[in-house]
């Protein structure tokens, strides 16, 4: 439409989320509700789930004894808001999955996942069905469960699997296995088929909004964007100088962010596949890279454990791209 967005740092309004290392600990995980209206971030020994974007807090869990030899192995790595947003689901070191409710501050249920000694790298739930799924990057597998009564509907290796997502629909599961990515068929539980191309080990999934794209991000320093009906490539993107980690597609499908081991955060153009800037380069590498569902924020977790949030206002200038 002839608009541009001029991306900024975060000003006070997020102070409550990006003061550095939350004062005692690092963030390692950030998801939002289907709303888009709550945030729920998983520190080091606690999970706390707030109002978006006011920061308001809603609910928060602190840390429980671990399983396993690990002192540390209750650690919160990963988080994911249930499809009512009346329950959450915690990933840990120790390899278990946690379920709460928003009235307790012990789980509901704790499932043994993978090994004490993997961990969970990753966990997502499903929009409409009711389905979560997790990974463990160092154990090569992924799981899902029926969360109604949280039985296992299906496991699979997938090396290095650190990157999973839900279709809009619940049509589709991602995820990376090796160099490549899998679309997993979520009625029959069988591959649809993998898309190939990297030469090296793929980080990061997503599909966008519309569920007609998915993208990989992979060590190569290269994005790929595939049609999701019939897997054909359809932009390969270089310009990363470093392995790309993370990346995500704006909710209105107009760009595509990605981030990289140096901490460096780009914005790519879907419809012609080339740059449109380096949003920031932060020096730390880039372990969560997502938008809120207005597409207007950014945020981006770092190995050192800080939020750093990039918030953009509409310019009625179609002639130039500007960061502050």
């Amino acid at each position: 439409d002839g608009t541009v967005r001029r991306w900024k740092r975060s000003g006070e309004q997020f102070r409550w989320l990006t003061r550095r290392r939350h004062i005692r600990q690092r963030v390692n995980d950030v998801s939002f509700s289907n709303d888009g209206s709550q945030i729920l971030l998983a520190k080091r020994s606690e999970t706390v789930l707030a109002s978006w974007p006011d920061g308001s807090q809603v609910h928060d869990v602190d840390r429980l004894e671990s399983v396993g030899r690990d002192p540390l192995g209750f650690a919160f790595r990963s988080t994911a808001v249930g499809p009512e947003a009346d329950h959450f689901v915690t990933g840990h070191a120790d390899g278990t999955l946690r379920i709460w409710n928003l009235k307790s501050k012990s789980p509901t249920k704790t499932i043994q996942a993978f090994s004490p000694d993997d961990g969970v790298a990753a966990v997502a739930t499903s929009t409409k069905k009711q389905l979560c799924v997790a990974s463990s990057r160092y154990g090569n597998q992924i799981r899902i469960w029926n969360s109604a009564d949280w039985s296992e509907v299906f496991s699979a290796k997938a090396d290095d699997c650190d990157s999973i997502e839900f279709s809009p629909d619940d049509q589709l599961l991602a995820y990376c296995d090796s160099r490549e990515v899998v679309l997993l068929d979520l009625e029959s539980f069988e591959e649809r088929y993998r898309v190939t191309g990297h030469s090296l080990t793929v980080h990061g999934v997503a599909i966008s909004a519309d569920g007609q794209w998915v993208a990989s991000a992979s060590e190569d320093r290269k994005l790929r964007v595939w049609d999701v009906s019939s897997g054909k490539i359809l932009n390969t993107m270089g310009g990363h100088r470093a392995s790309i980690q993370r990346l995500d597609f704006a909710p209105d499908g107009s760009c595509l962010a990605s981030g990289d081991a140096d901490g460096t955060i780009k914005l790519w153009d879907l419809t012609t596949g080339q740059e449109l800037f380096t949003l920031a380069t932060i020096g730390e590498t880039i372990e969560k890279l997502t938008f809120d569902h207005t597409g207007n924020i950014l945020i981006a977790l770092t190995s050192d454990g800080r939020v750093h949030l990039f918030d953009a206002s509409y310019e009625a200038d179609s002639n130039h791209l500007a960061t502050e």
